[in-house]
């Protein structure tokens, strides 16, 4: 998703939120209490669209949420998959195996054991996901890590 495609959806995410403000102060009882939970859900995805935006912009999300008390600080797969629910946007998980060993194991059975032993299988090859944008959950972990306050007095 683009920087484009985020600021369309936060403006038309913004309407929607004016509208429904309109509505709810025209009723009363259930249907007004329907309307702040659907306003609320607008919201929640308004949240997420504008994190997903200064993400991709490089807005360190403490700047985004200074006040963001200790308890509500988001965690990396929560926010993923918010903004795959949603935006629709993909947060890749690269994940990377260790290589094998680079000792060769100790030949066992003698001089014909080793003669007659079959070659060793070649690593399975591990496909990695094409990787075309900056949505990747290494960069969005670092994204959401606040600073020591140390580091912040000093």
């Amino acid at each position: 998703m683009t920087r484009h495609e985020l600021k369309t959806r936060i403006k038309d995410l913004a309407a929607e939120g004016r509208a429904l403000r309109g509505r709810i102060q025209t009723t009363s009882g259930p249907e007004r209490h329907a309307l702040w939970n659907e306003k609320r859900r607008v919201g929640r995805r308004a949240r997420a669209a504008l994190l997903a935006y200064a993400f991709l912009r490089g807005v360190p999300h403490e700047r985004m949420e200074p006040r963001c008390r200790p308890s509500d600080l988001l965690y990396p797969g929560v926010l993923a998959q918010r903004w795959e629910q949603e935006l629709g946007i993909r947060v890749v998980r690269l994940i990377c195996t260790p290589p094998p060993p680079t000792q060769p194991p100790a030949p066992a059975g003698g001089l014909l054991r080793f003669f007659t032993r079959r070659p060793p299988e070649p690593a399975p090859v591990v496909e990695m996901p094409v990787v075309d944008s900056v949505w990747t959950e290494r960069r969005l972990i670092a994204w959401l890590k606040r600073p020591r306050a140390s580091a912040v007095a000093g």
